[in-house]
Parts: structure tokens; sequence; C-alpha cells
């Protein structure tokens, strides 16, 4: 196993999940990569950028998802993965 896929809700299953994950890819040496689905009101990478902000609780959940994701690879990173 080259690249370990980790579906994340961010809930506490997910968590787990994550915990396990790591002991997984530290002991074969393997890549994680984290994923993280949001539903938007309308295709989101079809948007002009100017027209984000008419969107104002979408831009959030997608800023709050990619701060979780960044402190999620992080704390990955520090234990080695």
């Amino acid at each position: 196993m080259k690249k370990i896929l980790v579906p994340v809700d961010f809930s506490k299953i997910a968590e787990n999940a994550v915990k396990y994950a790591l002991k997984i890819s530290n002991r074969l040496g393997a890549e994680m990569v984290f994923i993280h689905l949001i539903s938007t009101p309308i295709p989101w990478k079809d948007i002009p950028l100017e027209k984000e902000n008419l969107y104002p609780h979408t831009k959030i959940k997608i800023s709050d998802a990619k701060a979780k994701l960044e402190k999620m690879v992080m704390e990955a990173e520090k234990k080695g993965v």
C-alpha cells in the first residue's frame, strides 16, 4: 500500500479513523490523503471569484474545512507521515 485515502467529516468517528490510518501509514511507510466533501448550491469551481461573496455561508464552510484539513496534515507530519 503506497497511499491511504482517509475520508473525514470531522466527527469523533472520523478522528478515530485518522488515528488508525496514522498507525497503518507509519507501519507501511504509506502516504495519507485526507478527503472531505462539501455540498455547494452551485458548481463552485465554475463561480468567478467576484461572485463567491454571493454565497457567504458556503465560503465559511470551505474556509473552515480547509483549516481543519491543514491542521490534520500538520498533525500527521508531526507523527512522521
